[in-house]
């Protein structure tokens, strides 16, 4: 299962989740994922050019999208770019997911009863296997596998699961049960969880035979996983101190304190690509095609691009809003991403957001709630 095929029948929103799952929760991919708004509005495909500019015009301005405008194509040509395992699978947490004439739809916070769509309650990091939907439930924190088409689950994994990722048929999750440590199942060999790594991790990312991870003192490591059991007994320290990390074509861009730099799988050819000069960095996500961060300084968001000395402002009230993730750009420059609000302390709702392009977004970009 790839990517295309995987987002063709899945559509997806990230939240917060670090609260729940004892750490913080990784958004990688060098196609970043676009998602869901409140209204359980998603952007497929099927419709034309024009009706697509309507209705991203229509959401700018009125920051609703009918139902009608779920078949929008571009907005995920994105995320197919680069096949790196399946590394959205790890992105889709929080919410619900909404089925409807084969079109799937994750994480909406309000769904009107007579929108047609039946529900999976208290889902988080959805995998599309085969025709299964491998998900973790945030009531017991057990992973589950359902049907896709008639929601009949059945219990895979009765433990603590932290994030829960698949590559193939290889269900990969952070077991708290073990300390933390990644372990994974094999859904074409039922057998014993097996441990991938011999630490605990905060989050991680499996591409093809490789796993990075961030351990408990916030190292990022390397190592490669071998067909029987996982990473070898030594992992590569790429990197100390990093909070999050990205994954784009030419390797990774990682956050530490104050600086973001990037460098290749292996750890090579490091280079400095921001620092901020106040010292309150937060990497909200970054657009691989445009070597464009979105950052948060201070409480305020803006943009940089790699290896640019000075960030652009962004056109965002961000002083409301806990976190801003799954960015995404369509093929017309548009660029999406999701606001986790925080307007009081027990709220959780998220929307969807639409900036300007890459090129107009720090300077006169325009943004939609």
């Amino acid at each position: 299962m790839n990517k295309k095929e995987y987002l063709e029948s899945l559509r997806a929103q990230v939240a917060d989740d670090a609260s729940r799952q004892g750490g913080r929760k990784l958004l990688k991919s060098s196609a970043m994922l676009l998602a869901a708004a409140l209204a359980a509005i998603g952007i497929g495909m099927g419709i034309s050019h024009a009706q697509r500019n309507s209705a991203y015009e229509h959401y700018q301005q009125s920051g609703e999208l009918s139902y009608e405008y779920l078949d929008v194509k571009d907005a995920f040509a994105s995320w197919n770019q680069k096949d790196v395992g399946n590394d959205v699978d790890a992105l889709l947490a929080g919410g619900r997911i909404l089925l409807r004439d084969n079109l799937r739809v994750t994480g909406a916070s309000a769904v009107p009863a007579e929108s047609g769509f039946r529900q999976i309650p208290d889902a988080s990091y959805l995998n599309l296997v085969g025709n299964a939907i491998v998900y973790r439930s945030d009531k017991d924190r057990h992973i589950y596998a359902a049907d896709r088409d008639s929601l009949q689950s059945h219990l895979l994994y009765d433990g603590n699961a932290g994030e829960v990722f698949c590559v193939g048929t290889r269900v990969y999750f952070i077991d708290y049960d073990a300390g933390g440590v990644v372990s994974y199942l094999d859904l074409a060999a039922p057998s014993d969880k097996k441990a991938v790594t011999a630490e605990g991790v905060s989050s991680f990312a499996v591409c093809g035979d490789e796993i990075l991870y961030l351990n408990a003192a916030h190292t990022l490591r390397h190592a490669a996983l071998s067909a029987e059991n996982g990473a070898k007994i030594h992992p590569r320290d790429l990197m100390q101190r990093v909070e999050r990390f990205y994954l784009y074509d030419a390797g990774i861009v990682a956050e530490s304190r104050d600086t973001v730099a990037s460098f290749t799988m292996q750890g090579d050819r490091v280079q400095r690509r921001y620092r901020s000069t106040d010292g309150d960095l937060q990497v909200a996500g970054f657009l691989p095609g445009q070597q464009l961060l979105f950052i948060r300084e201070n409480g305020s968001y803006a943009t940089v691009r790699l290896g640019a000395a000075q960030a652009q402002p962004l056109p965002f009230d961000g002083a409301d809003t806990r976190t801003l993730t799954s960015l995404v750009q369509d093929e017309a420059g548009a660029i999406y991403g999701v606001a986790c609000a925080k307007k009081d302390t027990s709220s959780r709702a998220s929307e969807l957001v639409v900036f300007g392009t890459a090129g107009t977004v720090g300077t006169d970009g325009k943004a939609g709630r």
